[in-house]
């Protein structure tokens, strides 16, 4: 590895992170392929997937030690290409999904042997979960990050979840407080501050919340141009992320590798003129601050 690629992440294995990256880049371009000749078929989840990919990218770049703006530009198309999974939203039909569940007990046994199947979706459903809240949550983050003002702006507006959407739910991908802290985002970033607190007062945190409690502290300390109050949740923010990232279940996951709605969220607190850039971690290995400073 040369002097311009030095990794970021001592813990992270660089060989195989740089497989990682490589199948990444690999894919991108295949995906890009399927979308120009197949423009009908499945064409918000492959964008959905070609985000991912853009995610990745940026994340196993960022951990071996590839250069800034290898970073900020994939995370840029990566908020792009979340921009058209939104802009599809609703053009899919759902995917199957059915539940399964022991009858209850003295019913009578059927073909289905003593299990009750139900179907959660109707054949005409179209899909909603591509464009959940927390999706859009991230999306504007990354947007953020990569210094697209007008994208995160354009993303804040289409945040928002069906009434009842089952995919919503306590283990969900979008939990009940991923959504609040969505909807608080989306608010902040379109102006109404009050708006965005009555979004976050609808907030019941579990304890796995923890990490929701702490982004919620920094909204509100831009909501209420408190430095004190988002640098103090930014630090807590950053002492889960860390503890989550060194977990050994995390290790090998590059959603780990950086702390890409933290950044978010202190860009736009840099933007708000919330806090000065000599206020934010210089040394956070999962902060690189170098990405936001400056003018975009």
């Amino acid at each position: 590895m040369n002097s311009e690629c030095k990794r970021r992440l001592s813990y992270v294995d660089t060989e195989t992170t740089k497989r990682v990256l490589a199948n990444s880049e690999a894919e991108v371009p295949d995906l890009l392929k399927l979308i120009a000749d197949e423009p009908a078929t499945l064409r918000q989840t492959r964008y959905a997937i070609l985000a991912g990919e853009y995610e990745t990218i940026a994340r196993c770049s960022y951990a071996i030690g590839c250069s800034l703006g290898k970073v900020k530009e994939s995370l840029s198309l990566a908020a792009h290409a979340h921009s058209e999974v939104f802009r599809m939203r609703g053009t899919e039909p759902a995917f199957p999904a059915c539940e399964v569940r022991p009858k209850p007990s003295g019913a009578t046994g059927d073909a289905e042997g003593d299990f009750e199947i139900r179907n959660l979706r109707e054949d005409q459903e179209v899909d909603h979960s591509l464009t959940n809240s927390f999706r859009g949550y991230r999306a504007v983050c990354e947007a953020l990050v990569s210094c697209q003002d007008a994208l995160a702006g354009s993303l804040a507006k289409l945040i928002w979840d069906p009434p009842n959407a089952a995919y919503i739910g306590p283990r969900s991908f979008c939990t009940p407080s991923d959504q609040s802290l969505a909807y608080g985002l989306r608010e902040l970033i379109l102006g109404d501050k009050v708006a965005m607190e009555v979004q976050l007062k609808r907030l019941k945190l579990r304890a796995s919340d923890a990490h929701i409690a702490h982004q919620v502290r920094m909204l509100r300390g831009i909501a209420t141009n408190d430095s004190r109050e988002f640098v103090d949740g930014l630090s807590a923010f950053l002492v889960w992320h860390r503890r989550m990232a060194l977990a050994k279940r995390h290790r090998l996951n590059p959603e780990f590798f950086m702390c890409t709605t933290g950044l978010g969220l202190c860009r736009l607190a840099l933007r708000s003129a919330v806090c000065h850039p000599s206020l934010l971690p210089q040394d956070n290995e999962f902060l690189p601050v170098k990405l936001i400073e400056g003018n975009c």
